[in-house]
């Protein structure tokens, strides 16, 4: 019995010794991070904006209070881009630029301490007007992450590819319509001419893109008839035409038919009616 309290003990004090040591060593790692640029755009024209958004990622081994100042050299182009200016963007950090022909650097510092994943900031870039058919990149190199506990650690460089030049942006092609909110009106009297007041029809594209559309066409425009059930939305953009269809109902009232629901309900009563007075019936006759 003793011998196994003695064990136990033992084993106690070793994973315990264990635990410190492994706290220790993870303590010692080194600090490390993820610098990425991401573009809103890869394909530009001469004089468009492209906007950079930097973030820090993949944030590990800390040993302090978290990050406190990040410093990166900004590599692109000069005979391509205008000089960098802020995005839209709102951030606690501190951003300082100093841009001019030979260096780009950017610097951020913060004394609340960075310790998740962030979006450092937004960086504008304009390409001149004088820009022909090219291709270049925006490269962010010489990356320096320290925080408060004094680690510091230089990140792989992060880089976007961007071309530039009207024969590099393919058009996005028209794949489909639809009509995302029917018409105020689907209900006519025979005779009366179909109204797309309140209709939004949209267009969908290759790349995913939609848009609503208002120069679309329709039929018939001219006066319904009893066997008009659906009018036709077409909608044209170069050589691509797509076509939806939205339902309508035409008849002498110019109101809707009454739903199955109600005729159901109507006939349920009915039979509900005669299988009572039958059994009321059944009764009456055994009483007798």
């Amino acid at each position: 019995m003793k011998m196994k309290k003695k064990l136990v003990l033992i084993s106690m004090v070793f994973m315990l010794l264990l635990s410190v040591s492994i706290a220790s060593f993870a303590a010692e790692g080194n600090l490390t991070a993820t610098l990425t640029a991401t573009a809103d755009k890869q394909n530009l024209k001469a004089g468009e904006e492209v906007l950079i958004t930097l973030s820090l990622k993949n944030i590990s081994n800390l040993t302090g209070n978290g990050i406190t100042n990040i410093t990166t050299t900004i590599k692109y182009d000069t005979n391509i881009f205008e000089e960098i200016t802020d995005g839209d963007i709102t951030s606690s950090l501190l951003k300082i630029y100093n841009d001019n022909d030979s260096t780009h650097e950017l610097s951020f510092t913060t004394s609340n301490g960075i310790k998740e994943d962030t979006e450092l900031a937004i960086i504008k870039f304009k390409v001149k007007e004088s820009v022909s058919n090219t291709s270049t990149t925006i490269k962010f190199t010489n990356t320096n992450v320290s925080e408060s506990g004094g680690s510091l650690v230089q990140i792989s460089d992060s880089e976007v590819p961007l071309q530039i030049g009207l024969s590099n942006i393919p058009e996005a092609k028209l794949t489909k319509i639809e009509i995302t909110k029917k018409p105020t009106k689907i209900a006519y009297k025979i005779g009366e001419k179909f109204d797309p007041t309140g209709m939004e029809v949209t267009a969908t594209y290759d790349d995913g893109k939609t848009v609503k559309v208002t120069d679309y066409t329709y039929a018939p425009i001219t006066e319904l008839k009893e066997t008009d059930t659906v009018v036709t939305i077409t909608y044209k953009e170069g050589t691509i035409t797509k076509t939806a269809e939205q339902k309508i109902t035409v008849n002498e009232s110019g109101t809707l038919p009454q739903t199955g629901i109600t005729t159901n309900i109507a006939l349920i009563i009915v039979v509900a009616t005669i299988a009572v007075l039958s059994l009321a019936g059944i009764r009456k006759y055994r009483n007798i």
